[in-house]
C-alpha cells in the first residue's frame, strides 16, 4: 500500500468521524401482492459547506454528490448565502471503501463493523425470493447499526464565565 492511499483512507475516516455518516437505511414498499416488504441498503456519506472535502472524496471513491441552497437560513443569520454539500456511496462501493478506512475510524468503527457485515449479507442473499430469517437477520443489523448513532455527551461540565455568555 502506497503513502498516498494511507493518506486518502486516513483523511476519509477522518470526514466520516467529523461530519459523515454510515447508515443501513430502510425503507418499506408494497409488493404486487399488496403485501409490505421492507428493502435494505448501506448508505455511507458527509456533509458540509465547503465542496472541496466532498470533491475530493467523490474523486477517490466514486459515489454522488450534490448540493442545497442555504442562502435564505444564512441571510437570516447574517452570513452570505452558502450551499450544504452532500457526497453518499452506497451499497458494495460503500462497504469496500469501509474495509479500508476501518483501520483509521476512531468514533465509527463499530458503526463501519456492522455495516460491513450487513453488506457481506447482502451479496450472499442473491436471491429475489428473501427468507423469512433472511429479513430478520436484516432488521436485526439495520436495529444494531442504528442504535450505535449515538450521539456523545460531554463528561466534562461546561462552566459559563460570566452571566453575559450562554
Amino acid at each position: 500500500m502506497n503513502k498516498n492511499n494511507i493518506r486518502d483512507y486516513a483523511y476519509t475516516a477522518g470526514c466520516i468521524d467529523c461530519d459523515g455518516w454510515i447508515s443501513v437505511k430502510k425503507a418499506v414498499i408494497l409488493c404486487r401482492d399488496k403485501e409490505k416488504t421492507p428493502r435494505y441498503k448501506l448508505e455511507v456519506g458527509v456533509v458540509g459547506k465547503d465542496a472541496r472535502v466532498q470533491q475530493y472524496l467523490q474523486g477517490v471513491w466514486g459515489g454522488s454528490l450534490s448540493y442545497k441552497d442555504n442562502s435564505d437560513k444564512d441571510k437570516r443569520d447574517g452570513i452570505n448565502g452558502t450551499y450544504i454539500w452532500t457526497w453518499k456511496i452506497n451499497s458494495i462501493k460503500a462497504a469496500e471503501m469501509l474495509k479500508k478506512i476501518l483501520p483509521y475510524l476512531k468514533y465509527k468503527n463499530d458503526q463501519a463493523e456492522v455495516a460491513i457485515r450487513f453488506q457481506e449479507r447482502m451479496q450472499k442473499a442473491g436471491s429475489p425470493q428473501i427468507s423469512e430469517h433472511e429479513l430478520s437477520k436484516r432488521e436485526e443489523l439495520y436495529l444494531k447499526c442504528k442504535n450505535l448513532k449515538k450521539i456523545y455527551v460531554s463528561p466534562v461540565q461546561v462552566q459559563r464565565l460570566s452571566m453575559m455568555t450562554s
